[in-house]
């Protein structure tokens, strides 16, 4: 509770914390359904699916990259958020417009520098914004809004499937989203 309590109160830190349930909710949830992805969008096989995933961890590991090689500060790296949101939002709908693999994997790997930006930069805001007492607390509720919102995205987006085509789910979460995050930031 403490740690909630420490979040609540730093506006940077609940700002952070908001950005990182949207991203995982309405991104991170498409990338977990990229079986799902592969199969019924792609008309693929497991070759489509390594090739989405590969690149999708690719895109993870440039953005690991451009991070630990630029010089950020709090405020810069909470300015870094929305950018990479709306890329991943972009990017995910995209993904439900076309079933063209080199597309599809070049979104994929947007989507994966996009998220892993949103991670980094809102962990290290903690780590940089929280004193030692909390920061181990905080960082719980983050792991908690961010792998809970994605298992809930991913679920809610793969169920939305049996009722109808995922294509129109996968198009569907980054409008949603995007409304989300207005919803929290509509001052």
């Amino acid at each position: 509770i403490d740690g909630l309590q420490v979040a609540l109160k730093t506006k940077i830190i609940i700002n952070s914390l908001i950005i990182v349930f949207v991203n995982a909710f309405f991104v991170r949830g498409i990338l977990e359904i990229q079986p799902t992805i592969a199969g019924e969008v792609l008309l693929g096989s497991s070759t489509s699916l390594s090739i989405i995933t590969a690149t999708a961890g690719v895109g993870a590991l440039l953005s690991s990259l451009w991070m630990s090689f630029t010089k950020f500060n709090q405020n810069n790296l909470f300015g870094v958020l929305f950018p990479m949101l709306l890329i991943g939002f972009i990017s995910s709908l995209l993904i439900g417009l076309t079933q063209n693999l080199i597309l599809i994997s070049s979104f994929f790997l947007i989507m994966g520098f996009s998220t892993t930006m949103i991670g980094i930069s809102s962990q290290t805001i903690i780590q940089l914004k929280v004193n030692d007492k909390y920061r181990a607390r905080v960082l719980t509720w983050w792991s908690t809004i961010s792998f809970g919102s994605l298992t809930l995205g991913g679920i809610i987006l793969g169920l939305s499937g049996e009722f109808f085509p995922i294509r129109f789910g996968i198009i569907s979460m980054p409008i949603l989203g995007f409304i989300t995050y207005k919803y929290f930031f509509r001052n």
